[in-house]
């Protein structure tokens, strides 16, 4: 059976509660966040869906009314400068149109003339010879128009500005083109959110400011491009996940979210820490994405310069080409990621807050408890006199107040039981079964202890009982300090007499020395009683002189729990036990107050002065009895050094003409 003390405390409260709290923290704080994360995405999805439509259709409407117009115009000036009137008449066309580049016509096998706004180009730094060169390069497409068509392509080739280009038949094989800057098609293309203009080659014609450094930008082999060219419809929306942006675009992007954290972090701290904020974002953007559960068309998702993008389309009736609006996804609910993200701060915040105070309070009761757990392990180990500094006012007070109580009990308790006894049996080391022991046995009385009593109830008279017990008490409690610090066990008080065993409840670790501490405790209580007597007083007769007599034998004993179901106590059986009580009724009759049997002597007569008395004939004993008179320590100055000597100090002597055979 274990011992109380091998029991370790595992998990302690302070830690269950901490994980208490943090989990119901932990949950309440994920459904707020989850049922408002929810609650706010469809609102924001659904308001930026209809924004990035509805400015897809305003942008459209624009750029329809500009390439109408620019077509119109053009062709109603085409019409009315025929032959030689188109030189003389193209200055007030620019005059009225400031936006146009130049106008040029085209008829296979023939020169190209070119009419070029003289204001605009030296304004725009550019040298004519270049628009020679672009229409020149433009053969394809020239080519291509066929009448009743409208083509557009970017010139940003030859343009430090944004300019494009748009080519359409006039009659027969002759193609006329018009260059105009789009500028105010792209800022009004990026007021609200970013729109492109794309002709069906997948060209970007007009895209919001000037973001794009290179040209000829092509978007025919992107995903969302070929399935708005393949679709049916005139118009739409969709999200999509591309890399369309950090292709091209990514000088152009709005912040999203985390973007210039991450910045701030790829440019100052360590690799290993971007590593670790790129995790965090994907688990962030994961976790949203669980929570949303939003509809995506994810295609090479394992592109990381992908972004969700919400894209509306819009096919021009004029030219062919689209007008396309993105809405970058992450970015619209910015708001309530940053209110996630300062909420998921927050809670962390409230956590470590809540562990740091509740480790703070548990202590109040697990140090408080831990106290009483160590009292209550040190009083099941039979330390009954303890002092409990607990002093809560609360349920820990109280089981304080109740174990202190209880060692209260349990010392009052333990004067009539053995704490050692007590604790063994607890633990199984002692039970009913018995078991045989090498004990040493020791009897002691007063003598003339009878002739005392009588003294005591002519002195005192009705009050001889109070005083004999006063006096037996006193006389007692010397002599159970001797045998206890000796490691011997107190048996019983018989009336005057005491019966203490040794190697029985508990053993020094072999005979010899279990025979020595047993002997030890007889020379003790000797001069115990020799420093009480001194104290006495003659007159006194309710603390009388007392002289004692020991007899202690040694042999094989049968120790165990003795008694009825309701009540047992701890003794010892055997031959050796009458042995010694009988040597203990010699000591007056051999003039010793200590006799030993001749089995104890043999283990410790080389410890001892000692003296081998006369041989007794007793009764249970085949032949006469051997015994030896202890008369003090080997080697010891002090005290006794003879028999004369210890029969001077305690007043015994043999009875003259007395038959010792």
């Amino acid at each position: 059976m274990a011992h109380t003390t091998d029991k370790k405390i595992k998990f302690s409260i302070g830690a269950k509660l901490i994980l208490i709290i943090t989990f119901i923290l932990l949950v309440s704080f994920c459904a707020v966040i989850v049922l408002f994360y929810r609650l706010s995405y469809n609102d924001l999805l659904s308001a930026a869906e209809k924004n990035n439509l509805e400015a897809n259709q305003r942008y459209a409407m624009r750029a329809h009314s500009l390439l109408a117009a620019v077509e119109s115009d053009s062709r109603a000036f085409f019409q009315s400068a025929a032959g030689s009137q188109f030189n003389s008449t193209v200055d007030s066309y620019f005059a009225r149109n400031p936006h146009i580049a130049a106008l040029f016509i085209y008829t296979p096998g023939q020169d190209t003339r070119i009419a070029v706004n003289r204001h605009f180009i030296p304004l725009w730094g550019i040298n004519e010879n270049y628009l020679n060169l672009f229409i020149n390069s433009q053969s394809q497409v020239l080519g291509r128009v066929m009448p009743g068509q409208t083509a557009v392509q970017s010139a940003a080739g030859i343009f430090p500005k944004s300019a494009a280009a748009m080519f359409y038949s006039l009659q027969g094989r002759t193609i006329a083109g018009v260059i105009f800057s789009s500028d105010d098609l792209n800022d009004y293309f990026g007021s609200d959110v970013s729109s492109y203009m794309i002709n069906a080659s997948g060209d970007i014609i007009v895209y919001p400011g000037s973001s794009i450094a290179g040209y000829g930008v092509n978007t025919s082999e992107f995903d969302f491009f070929k399935e708005i060219i393949n679709s049916e419809e005139r118009s739409g929306q969709n999200i999509y996940k591309t890399d369309f942006y950090s292709s091209f675009l990514s000088d152009n992007r709005n912040g999203r979210f985390f973007s210039s954290t991450y910045n701030n972090i790829k440019q100052y701290l360590t690799p290993y820490i971007t590593v670790i904020s790129d995790q965090i974002k994907n688990i962030f953007s994961y976790v949203t994405s669980v929570i949303t559960n939003e509809p995506v068309k994810e295609k090479n998702i394992n592109n990381n310069n992908e972004s969700r993008q919400i894209i509306a389309f819009t096919k021009l009736s004029t030219a062919g080409v689209y007008v396309i609006t993105f809405t970058d996804y992450d970015n619209i609910f910015n708001a309530i990621n940053e209110a996630l993200l300062i909420n998921i701060i927050i809670v962390i915040i409230i956590l470590i807050t809540s562990i740091i105070i509740v480790s703070v309070l548990s202590k109040s009761f697990s140090v408080p408890l831990k106290a009483l757990a160590a009292s209550a392990r040190q009083t099941a180990e039979g330390n009954f006199n303890q002092q409990l500094q607990v002093k809560n006012k609360d349920e820990i007070g109280a089981l304080s107040f109740d174990l202190e109580k209880m060692n209260t009990s349990l010392r009052s308790l333990a004067r009539f039981v053995s704490i050692d006894v007590a604790s063994k049996s607890m633990r199984g080391e002692i039970n009913n079964e018995g078991a045989l022991k090498h004990g040493f046995i020791l009897f002691s009385d007063i003598v003339d202890f009878t002739a005392k009593l009588k003294n005591f109830s002519v002195v005192f008279g009705d009050g001889a009982s109070g005083k004999i017990v006063q006096w037996l008490n006193q006389y007692y409690s010397r002599m159970t300090e001797c045998v206890e610090k000796t490691g011997g066990y107190i048996d019983k008080f018989i009336g005057d007499g005491i019966m203490a065993h040794w190697g029985t409840a508990s053993t020094a670790g072999s005979p010899r020395k279990d025979a020595f501490n047993c002997v030890k405790a007889a020379l003790l209580m000797r001069k115990a009683l020799f420093f009480m007597n001194r104290e006495r007083k003659s007159s006194d007769y309710s603390n009388p002189f007392i002289h004692m007599g020991f007899g202690i034998g040694s042999g094989m004993v049968t120790a165990g729990l003795f008694g009825g179901d309701t009540r047992t106590e701890f003794s010892v059986i055997g031959n050796s036990v009458n042995l010694a009580s009988r040597i203990n009724s010699l000591t007056k009759q051999l003039g010793a107050d200590i006799l030993v049997c001749e089995d104890t002597w043999n283990l410790i007569g080389d410890k001892f002065i000692t003296k081998e008395m006369p041989p007794v004939s007793v009764r249970g004993e085949d032949q006469p009895l051997r015994t030896y008179a202890i008369i003090n320590f080997f080697g010891e100055a002090k005290g006794p050094q003879s028999i004369d000597d210890m029969r001077a100090l305690t007043g015994l002597a043999p009875e003259p003409n007395l038959n010792l055979r």
